[in-house]
């Protein structure tokens, strides 16, 4: 790596094969992008390219549930996942938020919307996210990621092919904040790799 090396705060739990167990790890940071080092022994454990390729600037997101609330954006900001979070208390008030960006060209770049929320549940704010989209005439539709504590049915997994780019995040099961943060950027490094046009399967978690 080059001369000029920046330590980065540390990130999530990686398995180190010289240690042997899931280590706390910190990445270095360097013109070529950043290599994912152990925190007990330094073994390099793996490397992002110059940009993190999760990383978006603005994420709106909406939940019913306040614990969640925070936690996701406390997550997405302490990984370093996202520049600036919008936690809105229901699909209300995230449409709200959206239609005065929208107003102004911001586009979002990943909205999160738990399915099941009482003002106006996921499934309907998603309806409503892709017109107002159309109305506004967005030419790259944002990214929505539904969240929820049951397994997605055929109906379910049917409406979020028809929404893409849209994926399912089931928040009931591993769900420990190390391995949610995990589980969130694998996905937002898919809807990256997807809209750069490349060609990105679906993550395995």
């Amino acid at each position: 790596m080059s001369v000029g090396l920046a330590l980065e705060g540390q990130t999530a739990l990686l398995y180190c094969h010289a240690c042997g167990e899931q280590v706390p790890t910190y990445s270095v940071r360097s013109a070529e992008g950043a290599e994912i080092r152990c925190s007990y022994c330094g073994l390099p454990l793996g490397h992002q390219g110059p940009q993190d390729q999760a990383r978006m600037e603005s994420v709106l997101l909406a939940d019913d549930e306040k614990f969640i609330r925070w936690i996701l954006r406390d997550l997405l900001m302490e990984q370093h996942l996202a520049e600036t979070v919008v936690a809105c208390e229901g699909g209300t008030e995230l449409l709200t938020r959206l239609t005065e960006r929208l107003r102004t060209k911001q586009h979002a770049q990943l909205i999160i919307l738990d399915i099941l929320m009482r003002d106006l549940d996921g499934v309907a704010t998603a309806k409503a996210i892709r017109a107002l989209e159309r109305g506004f005439g967005v030419t790259w539709p944002a990214p929505i990621l539904f969240l929820s504590a049951l397994r997605p049915d055929a109906a379910i997994r049917s409406f979020v092919a028809r929404l893409q780019p849209a994926l399912f995040l089931n928040k009931a099961v591993d769900a420990t904040p190390d391995r949610l943060a995990i589980r969130l950027r694998k996905m937002m490094e898919y809807f990256s790799r997807v809209r750069n046009g490349a060609s990105a399967p679906i993550p395995t978690l």
